[in-house]
């Protein structure tokens, strides 16, 4: 999205343009990067998680929802956030959660008919709502027109909201931890108990993921490789994974923090283990019996940021590939 931001910008300034963003991206009336900042982020999150309740976000939605990223001056980070609501699973009680939040958050009358507005757009963008999707945005539709947006209630709102712990939620802390480490956040969201190292599980799976694009197209035998290192990470069963591995695999390449999550497994892992998980990303690479030139280039990076030296790399492909 952040790559493209002036073919954004050209495309929203084109009168042609009918989409409901770009329209009121030209109102003259128009203000970017408002202070409704927080309740802005924490809107796209929510109608994020709504989108997924059928499983999947269909390209118009996403679009949709990117395009009001921007109008709003998100910056890259806080997009980042609002995707991992595009992997996590979340229970009612935790759509309930942000609901309510949202609720707190909405003051003023402009702000509550801009989100209802959007609510209709997103519903407008997907022709084809499955049954709990549509149930989700009616009732947050019904949940905004129930908000009081008078003096009184706003200072109530202020009041309330100084009193309450501003302690982040467990949902808030995985979506910031999406922005570095984005297979971490998904796993936390799946297995949340404690003693469950998630940052170095996910850094490694966050590799593998980094290498597996580097093909153009997954092959079914990587694919099997990347489902059984998954299961042997989470010490679960094949079958327990492969949905969850599927998953991550829709996890965008441009996610992946390669500094962050290498640096993450250096301060973590003796040598010897960083060796032996090079080892391992070699194997899933040649799963297919083929070692493509770009993947041999991803993995030299990979290896450097592992903090191993060129003998180490050449040794560890040998042991898989023989040369």
């Amino acid at each position: 999205m952040f790559e493209t931001l002036n073919q954004k910008l050209k495309s929203f300034l084109n009168p042609a343009n009918k989409n409901p963003v770009a329209r009121h991206f030209r109102e003259p009336e128009y203000v970017q990067d408002q202070e409704s900042r927080k309740s802005q982020v924490l809107f796209l999150k929510l109608l994020m998680a709504i989108a997924r309740a059928d499983g999947k976000i269909d390209p118009e939605e996403y679009e949709l929802l990117q395009d009001y990223a921007f109008s709003n001056a998100l910056n890259e980070s806080e997009w980042r956030e609002i995707q991992f609501f595009a992997h996590a699973k979340l229970s009612d009680e935790e759509l309930e959660n942000m609901i309510q939040e949202l609720q707190k958050e909405v003051r003023s009358r402009v702000q509550k008919e801009e989100f209802l507005q959007a609510i209709q757009d997103m519903i407008e963008a997907d022709h084809t709502l499955a049954d709990r999707e549509r149930e989700v945005f009616s009732q947050l539709r019904a949940r905004l027109q129930e908000v009081e947006t008078s003096m009184l209630d706003n200072t109530v709102k202020s009041l309330g909201k100084a009193l309450r712990s501003q302690k982040p939620s467990n949902l808030d802390e995985n979506a910031s931890l999406y922005s570095l480490n984005p297979v971490a956040a998904v796993l936390k969201q799946e297995i949340p108990y404690q003693g469950f190292n998630h940052q170095i599980i996910g850094a490694r799976l966050g590799l593998m993921l980094i290498l597996i694009h580097s093909d153009e197209e997954v092959a079914g035998k990587e694919l099997k490789a990347f489902v059984e290192l998954t299961s042997r990470q989470l010490g679960k069963s094949e079958a327990e994974c492969e949905d969850l591995a599927r998953r991550l695999l829709q996890i965008p390449p441009s996610h992946f923090e390669l500094a962050h999550l290498g640096r993450l497994l250096v301060e973590d892992l003796p040598e010897e283990s960083r060796i032996e998980w090079l080892i391992s990303l070699f194997r899933m690479a040649h799963a297919d019996e083929i070692y493509h030139e770009e993947e041999d280039r991803q993995m030299r990076l990979i290896s450097r940021f592992l903090l191993l030296n060129t003998r180490q790399f050449l040794e560890a492909r040998k042991v898989v590939t023989g040369k």
